[in-house]
């Protein structure tokens, strides 16, 4: 369908377009029957292939959702590859469409903070069930469709037990701890002992002379392997589908459907939090959103250990990786981007909290929003601050 007789095909909208990939919705709704028994409207994606196949495990992900909650994940309809008329290979995802839906993000600042509650916890019983999903619990049909969509690859020999197309597949937490906190060109050192802890130490924080440790023991790194389960890595109200309700008190919703599965993966949940901590201010740009998801899903970080005199593997995890995405930022000099982040959390008056769990933090009351054009006013600040305009 989306091969040499793409050109041919029905009518399409197009959602968005750069170089790499193109979006758009296909009506079928002329035909008078769909191929293969399609709906008349489908959601498509094509681009260039990446690395890893990330579109097709991205389709995986989907599919594993959609088994488990099927009245609120599209839908895979057809994912693989192709090839243009000029034989350019392209990947292609086929979803569920839903008409009359939103991104959340058009009314999350419109909703009041009862109904922003209320959305939250939709989305963290989402996240609930999601994290029902592990390895140890696949069942014969998702391996079915993780080797069919690019999961497992021919350099891999092992049951993965951690990662995802982007960061890699890992069969142990050991081997992925080292590859994702590996230094690169940041000032800090990452090795591993006799005993087979992994120790990480180092200055991380710019303009200061406080060093940091953080071990993980051959205990925590088997916990961390066993609290490994399904995580989306990128809730935020930009990939979650509403529909606008009015309610007697203002603006409500009727919550549809979660997508964009490429960053999903295997981990713990830890690894997904501290994910938010490093994006906020950067892709991530909703203060209420973030501390509203901090507040309400600090449960999935108890589930598999109790808390002792130590930190817990968790929060080992969050510092691990908030310390080391520091200093990678630190070492990268004249980043706009991360110019950008420093000035948004500034501006929205965020510190970070007394331990990783807690994430950012900001005064209470702190509710003023701010919109597109502010934020494009701090890029230019930034830009002017580094010299390049």
């Amino acid at each position: 369908m989306l091969g040499s007789n793409f050109y041919q095909s029905p009518r399409h909208t197009i959602i968005f377009n750069t170089i790499d990939t193109c979006e758009f919705v296909i009506d079928l709704a002329d035909r008078e029957e769909p191929p293969d028994g399609l709906p008349t409207h489908l959601i498509a994606r094509i681009e260039k292939p990446r690395l890893n196949n990330q579109l097709l495990c991205s389709a995986a992900f989907q599919k594993l959702a959609h088994r488990k909650l099927p009245s609120l994940v599209p839908k895979v309809w057809g994912a693989g590859t192709t090839r243009t008329r000029d034989g350019l290979q392209l990947h292609y995802l086929l979803s569920q469409h839903y008409p009359d839906v939103v991104p959340a993000e058009k009314y999350w600042d419109e909703f009041n903070p009862v109904v922003k509650r209320a959305f939250m916890k939709d989305i963290v019983d989402v996240m609930s069930e999601l994290q029902k999903i592990t390895f140890g619990d696949l069942d014969m049909e998702d391996w079915v469709i993780l080797s069919e969509n690019g999961l497992q690859t021919q350099e891999m020999e092992d049951i993965p037990a951690v990662g995802n197309s982007q960061v890699g597949w890992f069969s142990d937490m050991t081997t992925f701890l080292m590859k994702r906190l590996s230094p690169g060109n940041a000032r800090y050192e990452l090795a591993t002992s006799n005993n087979g802890s992994i120790l990480l130490d180092g200055d991380f924080k710019k303009d200061s002379p406080v060093r940091h440790q953080v071990e993980f023991t051959p205990d925590n790194l088997a916990l961390l392997t066993y609290s490994s389960a399904f995580c989306h890595n990128d809730l935020e109200p930009r990939n979650i589908l509403m529909r606008p309700r009015q309610v007697d008190f203002g603006p409500g919703y009727e919550l549809v459907a979660i997508t964009n599965f490429d960053s999903a993966g295997f981990f713990p949940f830890a690894y997904e939090t501290a994910i938010k901590d490093t994006l906020l201010g950067l892709q991530n740009r909703c203060a209420s959103w973030y501390e509203l998801y901090k507040d309400m899903t600090h449960r999935f970080l108890w589930v598999h250990e109790n808390p002792t005199g130590n930190e817990s593997s968790q929060e080992k995890l969050i510092r691990a990786i908030v310390l080391t995405d520091a200093a990678r930022k630190n070492a990268q000099g004249f980043h706009v981007g991360n110019r950008v982040q420093e000035k948004w959390l500034e501006r929205e008056m965020f510190l970070r909290g007394e331990n990783g769990q807690d994430g950012f933090v900001r005064p209470e009351n702190v509710d003023k929003v701010f919109k597109p054009e502010d934020d494009a006013r701090l890029e230019e600040e930034a830009m002017e601050e580094l010299g390049y305009i």
